[in-house]
């Protein structure tokens, strides 16, 4: 009896399944042409070819960095597979890409942060975007929603032929809001946000000579107005004009949840020119075009596909922000003249102003002149100095003042 009992014992112990270590399998294609796009590895935009040499580095969550290899890409190139043992989950991976091809070699660095929606079941695939020339880019966000808090990772994505969703970095904003990505100067590029799991679309930038970027996140704010016109769609859009390109954000609501697809078109309307277009499907949005041109006057105009109302449109026109003004008229039958005659009018406006009086209220004129130029400033409309209006309107006081003296006595 005492030998059938721990033979029992021990069939029930190996039955047990055994324990074994889940491994978390990484792929790294590359380094693509972020240009051309994943069908061009090894190549420049002129298609000669280029050797690079990419280092990548895994970043564990304890902050020990750990060189996973380096590998040369040729034309030969078989796609690099690195399986590694799950003890440490990579929070973040480094590429450094040493391009080898010329003469002198040149250095790019690319950053992406590992979170749940790279991985399904232990397993992620990593595309390396070689980009030509990358600048560093300091975004810093104006987030009046709120939303960074939950949705801390910004992905730059790059729109190709071949890859409509290219995501090149992704990194995590600071306790400022701010962001930093090594992009291309003078490329248009994609911004999500999110959370590690769900990605959420921001917007469109497009990077210029200025590497200090403003981003304003908004949420969804409708006026009364707006929410009286609409009953169950709403939309509205909104103009932000940072420094030194503004930005054009327009959200939509369907409380029905009936909508098919929502198009947004932003129009230069001095052109014609489509400047931005995006078809957007989600029942509530903020669509954020972040490369507005604060001088310029734009046209919104949002097709709306409903399964019950059918197809129709909502129109905006959003004015640009003043800027000095061309010339008016020209003059040139008169010669070549010192001035413009945007500036010539309202100078000529001071000195009608100014004539208006008589020699008994001159200490009137004098400050009621000042107060005119310094209107005329405020607007735009001339570009007069600080210094000499604070100097011409405490003449003017100092003036009024030894007048009513003089009579007084």
């Amino acid at each position: 009896m005492l030998a059938l009992l721990l033979a029992s014992i021990a069939c029930m112990f190996t039955d047990l399944p055994t324990a074994q270590a889940l491994t978390v399998s990484l792929s790294f294609y590359g380094p693509y042409d972020e240009v051309l796009g994943a069908t061009n590895y090894f190549k420049y935009e002129d298609g000669s070819e280029a050797n690079c040499t990419v280092t990548v580095y895994l970043e564990d969550v304890i902050g020990d960095i750990n060189s996973i290899t380096s590998f040369v890409l040729n034309s030969t190139y078989i796609p690099y597979f690195y399986n590694y043992s799950s003890v440490y989950t990579p929070s973040r991976i480094d590429y450094t890409i040493i391009d080898t091809t010329g003469a002198t070699n040149k250095t790019y660095y690319r950053e992406y942060w590992v979170t749940d929606s790279d991985l399904t079941g232990g397993w992620g695939s990593f595309d390396v975007y070689m980009g030509h020339d990358t600048t560093t880019y300091t975004i810093a966000f104006l987030d009046y929603s709120g939303v960074l808090k939950n949705n801390p990772y910004i992905i730059a994505k790059y729109e190709t032929l071949f890859d409509p969703a290219a995501s090149i970095e992704k990194r995590i904003v600071d306790s400022q809001k701010i962001v930093v990505f090594n992009l291309i100067p003078n490329t248009k590029y994609q911004l999500y946000y999110s959370d590690g799991t769900t990605e959420t679309y921001y917007g469109e930038v497009t990077t210029t000579s200025t590497t200090s970027i403003q981003l304003t996140i908004r949420g969804l704010e409708f006026s009364d107005s707006v929410l009286q016109l609409y009953q169950y769609v709403h939309m509205y859009a909104v103009r932000d004009f940072l420094n030194p390109i503004g930005s054009i954000t327009v959200s939509y609501e369907d409380t029905t949840s009936l909508t098919n697809d929502v198009t947004i078109t932003i129009t230069n309307t001095a052109t014609g020119i489509v400047a931005y277009t995006n078809v957007e499907v989600a029942q509530t949005f903020s669509d954020t075009w972040s490369s507005a041109v604060n001088a310029t006057n734009y046209q919104v105009n949002v097709e709306v596909d409903h399964q019950t109302f059918g197809v129709f449109e909502f129109n905006q026109y959003l004015l640009g922000e003043y800027t000095t003004a061309s010339d008016p008229f020209s003059l040139e039958f008169l010669g070549e003249l010192p001035v413009s005659t945007a500036v010539l009018l309202p100078a000529l406006l001071i000195i009608m102003v100014a004539g208006v009086f008589s020699e008994l209220t001159s200490e009137a004129a004098a400050v009621i002149t000042c107060i005119i130029a310094i209107v005329l400033t405020a607007l735009g409309w001339i570009d007069i100095g600080q210094g000499a209006i604070i100097a011409a309107l405490a003449l003017s006081v100092m003036a009024g003042i030894v007048t009513v003296r003089r009579r007084m006595y």
